[in-house]
C-alpha cells in the first residue's frame, strides 16, 4: 500500500510541476524524450462462463525514452500485482512484482500500440511467470501529461505448479511525455 500512495504523490506532483509552464529542468527532459508511464490495470481470463477462474490487478510504472513521433521503448515495472485463482469455489490470491521492456508505436498523436514482455521478480514462490502483453492506449490531455485508458491482452507462462492463463485487461493511468 505504501508503494502506490508514493508512486500516486510522484504524479501528482509531476503534474503540478507541468501546470506551471515554467522552463525547467523537468520540461527539458520530457522535451528530449524522456516518458513517465503510471497505470492502474485490471483483467481477467477471457472466458463466456458466469464465474472468472483468474483475475488480475496491477499496478505498473514505467520510464524510457520517445525516439522519434513513432517509436518509444520503456521499462515497466510491476510495482504491486495481484492474482486471484479460484478451484472448486476456494480463492487463493498471489502477489508478484515484474521487471520488462515494453515497445510503443504510435498509430496517431492519441493511439499508441504497446508490445510488452517481462518477467515475476519477487514475490509469491508458486506464481513465478513471464509474461507476453499486446494492447492500444488512447492518450488525451495536455503536453506533457495525459490521461490514458488502455485495452489488451496478456499471456502469462508460468514456471511453476500452476498452469498457463490467459488476461484481457483494461488499463487506467497517466502518461508523461512530450
Amino acid at each position: 500500500m505504501k508503494k502506490i500512495i508514493f508512486c500516486l504523490a510522484l504524479c501528482i506532483f509531476s503534474t503540478s510541476v507541468f501546470a506551471q509552464e515554467k522552463s525547467n529542468f523537468l520540461t527539458k527532459l520530457f522535451d528530449n524524450g524522456f516518458l513517465m508511464t503510471m497505470d492502474f490495470r485490471t483483467g481477467t481470463n477471457p472466458s463466456f462462463k458466469k464465474t472468472k477462474t483468474f483475475r488480475t490487478s496491477d499496478w505498473i510504472m514505467g520510464v524510457g525514452y520517445n525516439f522519434n513521433e513513432y517509436l518509444s521503448a520503456r521499462i515497466p515495472i510491476g510495482i504491486t500485482g495481484e492474482a486471484m485463482f479460484e478451484e472448486d469455489g476456494v480463492r487463493d490470491w498471489k502477489q508478484t512484482e515484474t521487471l520488462g521492456l515494453c515497445l510503443g508505436f504510435n498509430i496517431d498523436t492519441r493511439m499508441e500500440l504497446n508490445i510488452s514482455a517481462g518477467s515475476s521478480i519477487s514475490g509469491d514462490k508458486d506464481w513465478k511467470y513471464t509474461y507476453y502483453d499486446a494492447g492500444i492506449n488512447l492518450h488525451t490531455g495536455g503536453k506533457y501529461c495525459n490521461g490514458a485508458l488502455g485495452f489488451g491482452f496478456r499471456f502469462y507462462d508460468a514456471r511453476k505448479n500452476i498452469k498457463n492463463r490467459n488476461a484481457v485487461y483494461i488499463s487506467l493511468g497517466l502518461r508523461m511525455s512530450k
